[in-house]
């Protein structure tokens, strides 16, 4: 599956075992990080833009660190990581102080990613069928369509399940655009953007059936 991860939303937090309250200090890792802003007049957070891997960091004074601009959960991680580094060589010092820095674990909260289905898809035919012909509540899936809005909305609705446990509610939604290009957003890891191309191309499939058996059907009407 040719699936382009573009955007990576994620969130981790800088701790010190023995300072758990104490608030970070950003004028000085603005001042000492390299490719560093900070205003707190106008964002709360410093901001770090890391270019291997590529990511950008909002520090926050509580320790909440938000990595965005990352090509998946893994490039994430290691801005996370790297990151978590940097505030720690510069507010303290001495080996016992390292020690008892602290990271919370990554948490993906939105993976955005492009797939190309490399066919035209008529949204209006297909909004349709969706609505008339496949009205399946236990398909998992729920869709709309507006006139401000180029696109199909498809919204995917099952929980995950990963082997024996109950995850979450899935939170994807796919954008569907007449060229054929679909944008994902909503993911929480690269599985769950290939579980929802799986769904989506299965779906289209149907539908690519239903138009070719009906367009035949009026075939044979006319003879």
């Amino acid at each position: 599956m040719d699936i382009k991860i573009s955007n990576c939303v994620a969130v981790t937090e800088f701790k010190h075992a023995e300072e758990k309250d104490k608030k970070l200090d950003l004028q000085k890792i603005a001042n000492k990080a390299q490719n560093a802003s900070y205003n707190r007049n106008r964002f709360p957070a410093v901001v770090i833009r890391e270019s291997e891997p590529k990511g950008t960091a909002l520090i926050f004074d509580s320790g909440k660190i938000i990595i965005i601009g990352c090509q998946g959960k893994e490039k994430a991680k290691q801005v996370g990581n790297n990151i978590v580094k940097k505030i720690g060589k510069i507010l303290y010092t001495g080996s016992t102080n390292k020690k008892n820095i602290q990271q919370v674990e990554i948490e993906v909260k939105n993976l955005v990613a492009t797939y190309n289905m490399n066919e035209t898809i008529d949204l209006s035919s297909f909004h349709t069928f969706l609505k008339e012909e496949r009205q399946k509540p236990k398909e998992g899936y729920t869709f709309s369509k507006t006139e401000n809005f180029p696109g199909l909305i498809f919204k995917f609705c099952k929980k995950r399940v990963k082997g024996f446990q109950q995850i979450e509610k899935s939170s994807l939604v796919a954008l569907i655009f007449q060229s054929g290009k679909v944008v994902f957003t909503g993911g929480k890891d690269e599985e769950d953007i290939r579980d929802g191309v799986i769904i989506l191309r299965k779906v289209i499939q149907e539908f690519k059936s239903f138009v070719e058996n009906r367009n035949k059907l009026q075939g044979l009407q006319q003879l």
